[in-house]
């Protein structure tokens, strides 16, 4: 039988749970179901009213009432009780910055709720709130009076055990809160953002040094989300009730919001709203929207968001440049890497390892070798990635003889090389035709001289180092010898060096090779109907053409991309 005390804990659960599951389903139908393939107008608040249940009435039902299938797409328990967390920061007086946790069962029932302020009978009004003090006296700031969050939640249990628990608070505990969490026995603390404040770095790293220590764990909400889809769709989805509905006016919690949907959208839809919201986005915004149109490929986006960075207040830092001159080598915008070089230089940064690679990849995949190695011969320390990029680069401006040298050269510097060493290493002696170097090197990483197996890249240089030096039959058994599938890029550099050969016969097969792997590629079938044709085979290089016409398979139109610089960068 259940205590009044129990059942009360139990109505106050279900009562603050109730407001977090209505704040979350109002996103969920303010958003509805529109396809995140397309960049869309920020939706407009919901104007719907919503039911007792939480459901927003009078909205149409996105599910048939005969359909015994559960709803989809509800939020997870873990995203619930965070919400919460978020909902109870809204208590808090604390002009800067709001703080809320929620104390669970391992049942799931919540034991307590909390959130920062003074203590019970204090006034909020005659205590202060600032930070920092005109005079220096720290007892006119808040730090001597304030409860964190953390503590309040674990004393609101009316007494109830917070041993082998669990923690849901919306910023990472400091020291003296995790010194009061291992004390009351709580298991697990799971937490949405880490913040680091200047010069009191050393309070979380002494929070994480003695939650580990007492064998407290630690989850951040990344890892919660990546636990299932279903968790991850639901929690990008109270992420952004969060931050929409105000619960997130700190900067640092939405920089954290932006970084969790650059890594949730592929579409970066969602990340581009937030971000557009910002009234004054700080750098680690910035450089997260860089990065992230980096890393997705979309070069243009990236340096466009370059330069209105540069147009506004803010400075980019290190990180930022390393994010732009990425994009800048993968969109051989060398005019915009020349200018972030002259930055650095300015602002009398030191070349450290991470921002002198960079340079060095970008110099090098916009064809600029030299400067390249003048940013390499500046670097104090150098790192795998740093001499892969330079020997990349040689590799590709086609001096395998200089490609060779370095490779040498970075050994003897007692340097490993790792797998993309010696991609690069391979793919300079197929330009260079250093066929024999070449397959002495390859021959070393099949034995295991180098501490890894070759894949699939490595045998893609080989048989282009093959093919380009005539020798097909050799290339072919290397493809045939592969310990995986071939793909339609290996297949791919057969067929142009049996082509180049004028082997027939081979290109025949190689190209059925390619039918087989990929049917529907329709420039499959018109190069192995040219191949009939040029034989003289032309009643089956027609057949070919009208299968194609009946599947109705059409070779897509080549085409051609000339690239200006789109960036005018501001005066340094």
């Amino acid at each position: 039988m259940a205590s009044t005390k129990d059942l009360a804990i139990a109505s106050i659960s279900a009562a603050v749970g109730a407001v977090a599951a209505a704040a979350a389903l109002r996103f969920l139908s303010s958003y509805g179901a529109a396809s995140p393939t397309k960049h869309q107008n920020p939706p407009t608040p919901c104007s719907e009213q919503l039911a007792v249940n939480g459901c927003a009435a009078e909205r149409p039902p996105v599910q048939s009432p005969f359909d015994p299938a559960k709803r989809e797409g509800y939020i997870s328990w873990d995203d619930y009780f965070m919400a919460i967390a978020f909902l109870s920061a809204e208590r808090s007086k604390d002009p800067n910055r709001q703080v809320g946790a929620c104390l669970v069962s391992q049942e799931g029932i919540i034991l307590g709720i909390g959130y920062n302020g003074f203590p019970r009978g204090c006034s909020d009004n005659k205590l202060p709130w600032a930070k920092k003090s005109a005079r220096g006296d720290p007892l006119e700031t808040k730090y001597p009076y304030v409860v964190h969050a953390e503590v309040n939640a674990i004393l609101n249990t009316n007494h109830a055990s917070a041993a082998g628990q669990k923690l849901y608070v919306t910023m990472f505990p400091c020291n003296e809160c995790a010194k009061i969490i291992i004390q009351s026995g709580v298991s697990e603390v799971i937490y949405f953002v880490e913040k680091r404040i200047g010069n009191s770095d050393y309070v979380y790293v002494a929070s994480h040094k003695l939650l580990s220590m007492a064998g407290v764990k630690e989850t951040p909400t990344a890892d919660v989300t990546n636990t299932n889809q279903v968790s991850g769709a639901s929690k990008l989805a109270v992420h952004c009730q969060v931050a929409k509905s105000g619960f997130a006016p700190d900067i640092h919690v939405r920089n954290a919001l932006l970084a969790r949907y650059a890594v949730c959208d592929p579409d970066l839809a969602p990340a581009e709203q937030l971000f557009g919201e910002m009234p004054r986005p700080e750098v680690v915004a910035w450089t997260t929207m860089i990065t992230s149109y980096r890393n997705r490929g979309r070069t243009f986006h990236a340096l466009a968001t370059f330069r209105r960075m540069l147009a506004s207040p803010v400075a980019p830092n290190r990180v930022t440049m390393v994010a732009a001159l990425g994009a800048c080598a993968a969109h051989c915008a060398v005019d915009t890497g020349i200018w972030i070089h002259e930055y650095v230089q300015k602002q009398g940064w030191e070349m450290d390892v991470v921002l002198g690679t960079a340079l060095v990849d970008m110099y090098g995949k916009c064809g600029k070798v030299s400067d390249g190695m003048y940013v390499f011969s500046e670097m104090a320390n150098r790192n795998v990635y740093t001499w892969n990029s330079i020997i990349g680069a040689l590799a590709l401006a086609q001096d395998g003889k200089t490609a060779l040298q370095w490779f040498s050269r970075m050994q003897d510097d007692g340097v490993q090389p790792d797998a993309v060493t010696l991609i690069c290493v391979l793919c300079a002696c197929a330009h260079a035709g250093f066929v024999d170097i070449g397959r002495k090197i390859f021959n070393l990483i099949i034995q295991g001289e180098y501490g890894f197996q070759p894949g699939i890249k490595h045998f893609g240089c080989m048989v282009d180092l093959l093919t380009r030096s005539g020798h097909l039959d050799d290339a072919f058994r290397v493809v045939e010898t592969m310990p995986s599938q071939p793909n339609a890029v290996i297949w791919g550099l057969l067929l142009r060096g049996c082509k180049a050969r004028g082997d027939s016969w081979l290109s025949e097969h190689v190209t059925t090779r390619l039918v087989e792997l990929e049917p529907e590629n329709a420039s499959h079938y018109v190069l192995l109907s040219n191949l009939y044709a040029e034989t003289g085979r032309w009643q089956e290089a027609q057949g070919i053409l009208q299968w194609m016409k009946k599947k109705g398979l059409k070779k897509d139109a080549g085409w051609s991309l000339r690239m200006n610089d789109i960036l005018t960068l501001v005066p340094l």
